[in-house]
């Protein structure tokens, strides 16, 4: 397997046209030796998503998910709540990102959370991080699947345009 650039023409131009058809894409970012770390994000325009690549550092791999995901969509209270609760089946596994940018020194990024329990669902979107505040949630896209139609895959490049993969 070919290990992709983000700073591949085809790979950015790929994006870019799903994002044009279908309004939006859904990225998971999985970060280099950080245990594990993952963030989940969405796009609508093709210039804050290359945007947001440059902020990534080297090693940093990216899954881009073409359509749209995550259908609810609102700010949360009791009635949001009810809905995620009633859409999302207790058991399998759920994610909700936040739309209000955390703040911290220079750094800024949307939180994001996942479970797989009504309970752990209500937990989070209770918490002050979430509650009052507008998100995105429902079921985990499949995106560790191998590329194909539908998802595309890359890792941020060295300075030198050599890529490295890490653990992840």
């Amino acid at each position: 397997m070919d290990l992709v650039p983000t700073t591949d023409a085809t790979f950015l131009t790929t994006v870019a046209r799903w994002i044009d058809a279908d309004g939006e894409v859904f990225i998971v970012v999985r970060y280099p030796n950080q245990g594990g770390a993952t963030s989940y994000e969405h796009f609508t325009t093709p210039t804050s998503f290359t945007d947001r690549l440059r902020d990534l550092r080297p090693a940093t791999s990216v899954v881009i998910l073409r359509g749209f995901h995550l259908p609810l969509r609102g700010v949360v209270d009791d009635v949001f709540i009810s809905q995620a609760i009633e859409q999302i089946p207790d058991g399998t596994e759920w994610v909700v990102v936040g739309q209000t940018p955390v703040q911290y020194g220079t750094a800024s990024w949307l939180p994001d959370t996942n479970g797989d329990t009504h309970v752990e669902l209500e937990e989070a979107l209770r918490d002050p991080g979430y509650f009052g505040k507008p998100v995105i949630a429902g079921l985990l896209p499949s995106w560790w699947e191998s590329d194909c139609d539908t998802i595309i895959s890359a890792f941020v490049p060295n300075e030198d345009g050599s890529i490295e993969p890490a653990a992840y």
